[in-house]
């Protein structure tokens, strides 16, 4: 089981480093004065609310077992708090461990799958950190 996902998830073994300067010289490499402070700037309830509320709804559960639609329809409640932990991190430069957790876990394809082949991977995220 494990070399078909290995297998599955690796990349091919070709030479990309073309393609990446290609995508990556118009990306400044420095950063200046007013691009340093943008993004060490407290991040407002605006666009912690503009994060949550353009997130798809009805997507299936995420690790912690809430779709985002819990968010929004929660938000007047739960807005304070998230937005707390979301400037928590940026100010602490970290995601707190129990946020900041993923897992792959395997789907069936069809009833009775028995075979590797049967089963198709997803990652659970934490809601909170796709919203970080």
């Amino acid at each position: 089981m494990n070399s078909v996902y290995n297998k599955l998830l690796q990349e091919p073994n070709i030479d990309i480093s073309q393609a990446i300067r290609e995508i990556t010289r118009n990306i400044p490499t420095t950063l200046n004065l007013d691009h340093n402070k943008m993004l060490l700037k407290e991040v407002s309830m605006q666009e912690v609310e503009e994060a949550v509320m353009t997130m798809p709804l009805g997507k299936s559960p995420w690790l912690d077992g809430f779709t985002i639609d819990l968010f929004n329809t929660f938000w007047s409640f739960i807005k304070e708090d998230v937005h707390a932990i979301v400037e928590n991190s940026r100010r602490n430069k970290t995601v707190m461990g129990d946020f900041n957790a993923t897992f792959l876990t395997l789907i069936p394809k069809d009833e009775g799958a028995y075979s590797t082949n049967w089963f198709r991977p997803t990652y659970l995220f934490n809601s909170i950190c796709k919203i970080i």
